[in-house]
């Protein structure tokens, strides 16, 4: 993935500035959620606010504002209708926020970087007057001489890690933004032919991957640097060291091994999803194994055999693989839809800036 937390240390270091665009609010039909971020500079860009004219649009407004030289504003706002005048039958409504990024920004560019790269949590408040912009990150640590109101903000996002708020008192806005690295784990059994279609497939989509299998030649030289090969004892050691959550796949070179992988998943009980490559035929002989072994009829409906979505007849790893990316993005959404409404309701009254 290319994230722009990721490549901004690098553009500063360079002696170069950014210009950081930010839907901080949107509503109705539009391409993109708030809180979604694009990284512009001179010749190039990271992340995608949505596509078509709106980001066609927001590049070039971000370009001329570099082209400038240190003439133009340290941010501004733009309002946006996707209506005909941008060229898109969206219908909804968004809010643009540019900040211009320069290379004195590496004071906190580079940690939080670093930080969200490591799995951490945190919140940047950004404090937007006329003439300047003052950021801030927080874990637990913000101070305690916040504005009440940005306090009150600030516990609400922690609690629910909610969409970005941003506030106005007077002419002064602050925005307060969650900020985390959008990653599911995903532990892949297998580094066969489908194995690593899947991990292609997976390349930029957001899934945290450890490939695992016990033959270490399996593996290919080419592979993506960023993924854990875990090589050493048998695979299902490794089970019980997965976070609550974590996806299983399971596609090793042996039914056998396949069997005592997802038995070891079934019975942590706290895994986000187990899917196993197979036909019905194999799916029926392990759930009888299984059942053997004491699962109950509830427990074994956890188990997705044959894998990936409905509809697709190919047996070529890379349609596999696109079938098992579309079914894995899906239970995602279904988890974070569940958890969203777990989460309780709040009486927070906040002034938005319009």
């Amino acid at each position: 993935m290319d994230d722009w937390f990721e490549r901004l240390p690098e553009i500063l270091r360079a002696g170069e500035t950014a210009v950081l665009v930010t839907v901080v609010a949107s509503k109705g039909s539009a391409p993109r959620e708030a809180g979604t971020k694009m990284l512009v500079w001179r010749d190039g860009f990271a992340g995608t606010i949505g596509g078509g004219n709106l980001e066609y649009g927001a590049i070039g407004g971000a370009r001329e504002a570099l082209a400038e030289e240190g003439e133009a504003a340290p941010w501004w706002l733009q309002d946006l209708p996707l209506g005909p005048s941008l060229g898109q039958c969206c219908g909804g409504h968004v809010t643009l926020l540019y900040e211009m990024i320069e290379p004195a920004a590496l004071a906190w560019a580079v940690p939080l970087g670093e930080r969200l790269a490591n799995g951490e949590r945190l919140v940047m408040m950004t404090r937007l007057a006329a003439g300047e912009m003052e950021k801030s990150l927080f874990a637990d640590e913000a101070p305690p001489d916040l504005p009440a109101d940005i306090a009150v903000a600030l516990q609400e996002l922690r609690r629910n890690g909610g969409l970005p708020s941003l506030l106005q008192d007077g002419d002064v806005r602050t925005l307060l933004e969650p900020l985390h690295r959008q990653t599911q784990p995903l532990y892949l059994f297998g580094a066969g032919h489908v194995g690593r279609a899947i991990v292609r497939a997976f390349a930029d989509l957001p899934f945290a991957i450890t490939w695992i299998d016990s033959r270490p030649d399996m593996f290919p030289a080419d592979g993506p640097s960023a993924l854990r090969h875990s090589l050493e004892g048998e695979p299902t050691q490794l089970v019980g060291g997965a976070p609550p959550g974590t996806f299983f796949l399971v596609m090793t070179h042996s039914h056998d091994l396949d069997f005592e992988i997802c038995e070891q998943v079934l019975r942590r009980r706290d895994f986000g999803f187990l899917g196993l490559i197979g036909s019905d035929s194999k799916k029926a002989r392990c759930l009888k194994r299984l059942e053997a072994r004491g699962f109950s009829p509830a427990e074994l409906e956890r188990l997705t055999c044959p894998i990936g979505i409905g509809g697709i007849a190919s047996k070529v790893p890379a349609a596999i693989a696109v079938g098992v990316a579309a079914q894995l993005l899906l239970q995602s959404e279904r988890i974070a839809a569940e958890n969203r409404e777990k989460l309780p309701t709040s009486n927070l009254e906040m002034t938005r800036a319009s």
